[in-house]
């Protein structure tokens, strides 16, 4: 799963239900001439809790074995017969049969049944393998929230198919299979900044007052982060001995240096730097925002500078800025 995207490698959606591409094979089940499949028998599993075995670090999931798929394998070929369930448990809500896949769903609480059972002449043993129907809360929100570092996170719990079969004294009995793991495994990468793009020529053309006798100038820059961000972008500027944000005068002679400033739009503080010195404590603020881009503008100018602090020629600086994701 990378940021809320996430992608199965050995799992899929059947019927709105998350269900393992592989079947468990069930070896040790008694031949019978009549089954019926069904859910669990004792208490069913709520939660699973998914570890990091690198950092420690957990998170506790909602997690339901809602169902059960059975394949008969080979006994689609002999259990070619249904008729009606005459029993004491519930029929589940979702029970159905097509090319010898049994599907099992109930969200209630207790065991339940198929509505059908199987029927063959000579005894044979009922199904080969079966998988778990599992209905889980948003993953990725639940990761989220739990604010855990990038790395796997892996949970098991072990759930054993019940069914009932006829035995050959004729009475009907049901028991449990042999348990039948259920692994959830997931690459979370959390937040991530992939790249940064800027837009903005740096030029700043003086604008003159004739009446104050002053200058200004102003540039933009639009800055686009992209990756995936769950708490939006941290902005922060380096370490520096001095400070100084000012524009200095770079043709032959010597002129004022221009103190500029620069505001952000989309910070928690918008003004950064002002009249030449920075604003920020710690040096950092955060744009907030979530999802693949984190966008603000960065405006940069200065203002009224008096004409007699100015001389005709160029003036140039630069300033660094380090954006990393806010986790």
């Amino acid at each position: 799963m990378k940021g809320g995207r996430l992608t199965w490698f050995n799992a899929y959606n059947q019927s709105g239900y998350l269900t393992s591409t592989n079947w468990q094979p069930l070896s040790g089940l008694q031949p019978t001439t009549e089954w019926v499949p069904g859910t669990f028998l004792g208490q069913s599993v709520s939660t699973i809790k998914l570890r990091n075995s690198e950092t420690g670090e957990s998170v506790d999931l909602d997690f339901r074995v809602i169902g059960i798929q059975y394949n008969l394998g080979k006994a689609s070929a002999h259990f070619d017969g249904s008729e009606p369930v005459n029993g004491s448990y519930k029929v589940c809500e979702t029970a159905m049969g097509e090319g010898g896949v049994v599907t099992l769903a109930d969200t209630g609480i207790g065991f339940c049944i198929n509505s059908n059972t199987y029927k063959t002449a000579a005894a044979f043993t009922p199904f080969q393998f079966a998988r778990p129907l599992i209905k889980t809360s948003d993953i990725a929100q639940s990761l989220r929230e739990a604010g855990v570092s990038s790395g796997q996170y892996t949970g098991s719990v072990m759930v054993r198919p019940a069914y009932g079969f006829r035995s050959p004294t004729g009475s009907w009995t049901y028991r449990s299979t042999t348990g039948v793991p259920v692994t959830l495994s997931i690459r979370y990468e959390a937040a991530n900044l992939a790249n940064i793009e800027v837009s903005g020529s740096g030029v700043m053309p003086a604008k003159y007052d004739q009446k104050k006798l002053t200058a200004s100038g102003q540039t933009d820059y639009l800055i686009t982060a992209h990756g995936f961000f769950t708490n939006g972008l941290k902005l922060s500027f380096p370490e520096n001995e001095t400070d100084s944000f000012n524009l200095a005068y770079v043709d032959e002679g010597s002129a004022k240096p221009i103190p500029y400033s620069i505001d952000c739009n989309a910070c928690e503080d918008t003004s950064l730097v002002s009249n030449g010195k920075l604003n920020l404590n710690n040096r950092e603020t955060v744009v907030g925002g979530e999802g693949d881009t984190v966008s603000m503008m960065l405006n940069v100018h200065y203002d009224n500078i008096p004409a007699d602090d100015l001389t005709t020629g160029n003036y140039y600086d630069q300033f660094t800025v380090y954006f990393e994701e806010n986790l």
